[in-house]
């Protein structure tokens, strides 16, 4: 890469990081419960307001996790409970959304799952 366009790259990530505001965009985390594992990536969406996404592992039927918005020290300043309308028969299904309590990173567990077994919705 150019020197000139290396300078002007790191500028732009420069100022793309010093914005203010929500700034996490740490790496996965993954969480087990049981027989399901939780990961989760933060991010930002297209507006740049904070934003979430992540995959649970496991067995079948559909679960609702439970996503802890965590402080610089590990403490859980907010939660909110995502229901995963996608059965897991694949062995995993994807979530997405945006936290009501953006934090420093996040935590995931699988609260319930719903069973699919004899046709249940």
């Amino acid at each position: 890469m150019r020197p000139r366009a290396l300078r002007v790259t790191l500028a732009a990530l420069l100022l793309a990081g010093c914005a203010g505001g929500f700034t996490a965009t740490g790496p996965a985390t993954s969480t087990r419960h049981g027989n399901y594992r939780v990961e989760i990536t933060p991010g930002k969406d297209d507006q740049g307001r904070p934003a979430i996404s992540g995959y649970v592992y496991g067995g079948g039927g559909r679960p609702r996790v439970l996503v802890e918005s965590l402080d610089a020290a590990g403490n859980p300043i907010g939660q909110q409970l995502v229901y995963v309308d996608q059965d897991m028969s694949s062995g995993r299904a994807y979530f997405s959304l945006r936290p009501n309590t953006p934090g420093v990173s996040y935590r995931g567990t699988v609260q319930s799952v719903q069973s699919l077994f004899n046709g249940a919705p």
